[in-house]
């Protein structure tokens, strides 16, 4: 009895001990992915002032934004350092349920933390790149969709398949800015620590930050959808290809500093969870 006593104590001391590293590494990754939207907000601003980009506007770009900055190699670590927290978070989410906070069983829950933690790791790829120096011209051309979209075009039913995911996009899009305006945050926050105040701003906060990063996610399918129908990759356009070209229609200035406010929302929101996260 007393063995089974002692063995069932080092499994709760041990679990307990999981749970701290797993909610360490996710918030220290949900504070570099608030750095990286924040970069990427000034950079979308400088496209709707400009009517170009001092850099990619992905999250390459925005690396490359901390890069040219005094001190640009330490926060490069830093954020790298981060970026990898957060993608062993996304991807052990995908791998196990939800540790931390339960277990979820939902397919396209998983699915979604699978491709957030690839992007992530390889936004941390890129950020270990520059502070070793090595050029980032591969990362914006794997970013720019024209050529694979060139090589659907060339499959047999290539212009639907386009087509079919170009509207995924823009569906999936949607779906966030709903998700994101809709959603109840609490059950992933601990709002009830803030005032009535303060958990308003929070979830007001990931609304406007979802909505533009889902603007985004459906101007990127709409082009895909655009070279579908048209036969023409060409057409196809990456994300700073696309906030180039809304830059120079009447209202585009307007709408970019709309978007660029979004991506600021949602940097800080990414401040606020690193703090209120449930794990």
């Amino acid at each position: 009895m007393l063995r089974a006593l002692t063995t069932a104590g080092h499994l709760r001391s041990a679990r307990r001990s999981s749970s701290r590293w797993f909610g360490m590494v996710a918030r220290v990754g949900l504070a570099a992915r608030g750095v990286i939207y924040v970069v990427l907000a000034y950079l979308v601003l400088d496209i709707a002032l400009h009517g170009n980009s001092p850099a990619q506007t992905s999250g390459q770009g925005a690396l490359g934004e901390v890069a040219r900055q005094p001190e640009g190699r330490a926060l490069l670590v830093a954020l790298a350092v981060g970026l990898a927290a957060y993608a062993a978070w996304r991807l052990l989410q995908a791998a196990t349920g939800q540790p931390g906070g339960g277990s979820d069983r939902s397919v396209l829950k998983r699915v979604g933390w699978l491709g957030s933690g690839i992007i992530y790791g390889a936004l941390c790829v890129g950020a270990i790149g520059l502070v070793l120096g090595s050029s980032s011209e591969a990362s914006s051309t794997t970013s720019n969709p024209r050529p694979w979209a060139a090589l659907v075009l060339g499959w047999p039913a290539g212009p639907e398949l386009l087509g079919l995911a170009g509207a995924v996009l823009v569906a999936a899009g949607i779906a966030l800015a709903v998700w994101g305006i809709a959603h109840d945050h609490d059950k992933e926050l601990q709002l009830a620590s803030l005032t009535p105040g303060w958990r308003t701003t929070v979830s007001a906060l990931a609304g406007v930050g979802n909505a533009a990063r889902g603007f985004l996610v459906v101007l990127v399918g709409g082009y895909l959808l655009d070279a579908a129908v048209a036969s023409k990759a060409t057409k196809a356009k990456s994300v700073d290809a696309a906030l180039q070209s809304l830059a120079h229609q009447g209202y585009g200035a307007v709408l970019l500093g709309v978007v660029a406010f979004g991506l600021v929302c949602f940097g800080v929101y990414s401040f606020f969870e690193a703090r209120l996260r449930r794990l």
